[in-house]
């Protein structure tokens, strides 16, 4: 996963809104009053997860790709387990059979000791523009009119480039015109095999790496719809979600980078972002079936991967505490908070947005430094996923440098453990 910068647009004074939005009860987006407020966690001890944008010495689509020695790699870590992409997020080929897929389990089962999660990537339904749509760019309509019919057109790099089946997408395929919709419904019946099988969990990246999935107005302009019709549209693929989940595994945990529930006026379109209907529609279904799944919120938009300080961190902690209340008062059985954070151990190898974000100086020149923010997220939640890009000394498929970051971690880890159960 990419970081983007998407606190920077959560715009946190003006998250909170007293209007009725798209069908949502103002409540719902209002601050509970108690900051303190929290759920009691379920589990003994945090689920740890390690996600990654790094697939040195494999390909994009990592799941199938891995091979057993690398895999093994994280039987002496503190994970319990690690995501992998179960098919590249740029591709637009379709999965190979079943049959190849969950012969995968039993050689991934053979070789760790740890779960391994596939990672799923909503942005297979996402038009894709010439350009990255971040979050300080605001694209009009008359850019995606420019999209070649035929051909490619750079993007960032090699591996971000438009093709004819997400060039012919109308900003996201939810009325599944293109087959993208049909085609991603596969892979998410595909990967809730593969966890069942494997005991694990999903990894869900709803992030857009193409253009206006988080725009309900710009997707309606595009499909021609109303904003209305788009928001069913987005509830509609996230009941189907659901329902595919019941039928494969039902008990899944489903942990995301984001929700955006946070947020009912994103960018001040006066909608959420389009992908928290997504999740809305997968949680009203769950409950009007009683599907056990459950979402964990990762935290990404709203505690962020880097934080100067147990403070600052602890009072985001409580921010969205509130924020989310209404939504875990609405679905306790279905909805949870996670927790996230990007650990290194060299600052000197340290470059890109967790430098920027840890500041000067900076407070983290090893591993040991991270474990008062551990220990503030091993308190509060039950799934933390450890987000580790590229940009830090930490390389997850590196035989010469995993081991050691593992070991070093892992007594981080032990410590932190320990001082919450003295207290």
């Amino acid at each position: 996963m990419l970081k983007m910068k998407i606190s920077t647009i959560l715009g946190l004074a003006a998250l909170l809104s007293t209007i009725q939005i798209c069908g949502v009860p103002a409540a719902w987006g209002q601050e509970a009053k108690d900051a303190s407020f929290k759920p009691k966690k379920t589990r003994k001890t945090p689920y740890l997860l390690m996600v990654t944008s790094m697939d040195e010495g494999i390909s994009g689509t990592a799941l199938l790709d891995v091979k057993k020695e690398t895999a093994g790699l994280f039987n002496n870590s503190p994970f319990d387990g690690f995501a992998l992409n179960l098919w590249d997020l740029y591709s637009a080929q379709p999965l190979p059979d079943e049959q190849t897929v969950m012969a995968k389990v039993g050689e991934l089962k053979a070789a760790t000791t740890k779960e391994v999660w596939p990672r799923v990537n909503l942005n297979r339904i996402y038009q894709r523009l010439p350009k990255c749509h971040y979050f300080d760019e605001k694209w009009k309509m008359e850019d995606v009119a420019k999209l070649p019919k035929q051909g490619t057109v750079a993007v960032n790099d090699v591996r971000r480039q438009s093709t004819p089946y997400f060039s012919r997408i109308k900003g996201v395929d939810l009325y599944d015109e293109a087959g993208a919709l049909s085609d991603f419904y596969g892979i998410w019946r595909m990967a809730l095999k593969f966890s069942r099988a494997m005991g694990s969990g999903i990894w869900f990246d709803m992030e857009d790496y193409h253009g206006l999935a988080y725009y309900v107005r710009d997707v309606a302009e595009a499909q021609g719809k109303t904003g209305g019709e788009i928001v069913e549209a987005y509830q509609r693929a996230g009941a189907r979600l659901a329902d595919i989940a019941e039928k494969e595994y039902p008990e899944v945990a489903i942990v995301t980078a984001f929700t955006l529930l946070s947020n009912p006026n994103f960018s001040g379109q006066g909608y959420y972002a389009g992908p928290a209907y997504l999740i809305q529609g997968m949680l009203m279904r769950a409950k009007q079936k009683n599907i056990p799944l459950r979402i964990y919120e990762g935290g990404e938009a709203e505690i962020n991967y880097v934080n100067r300080t147990v403070d600052g961190l602890r009072a985001k902690i409580a921010k969205r505490w509130a924020l989310y209340l209404p939504w875990l008062e609405r679905f306790p059985g279905s909805l949870a908070l996670g927790g996230t954070i990007t650990l290194w151990d060299d600052v000197s190898k340290v470059s890109g947005w967790p430098k920027e974000d840890a500041g000067k100086p900076n407070p983290f020149q090893s591993l040991g430094d991270f474990k008062p923010f551990l220990k503030e997220l091993y308190a509060n939640y039950d799934y933390i996923w450890l987000y580790q890009p590229m940009c830090i000394d930490y390389k997850p498929f590196d035989p010469k440098i995993a081991p050691k970051f593992h070991g070093k971690l892992g007594k981080v880890i032990d410590e932190v453990k320990g001082e919450l159960i003295k207290k």
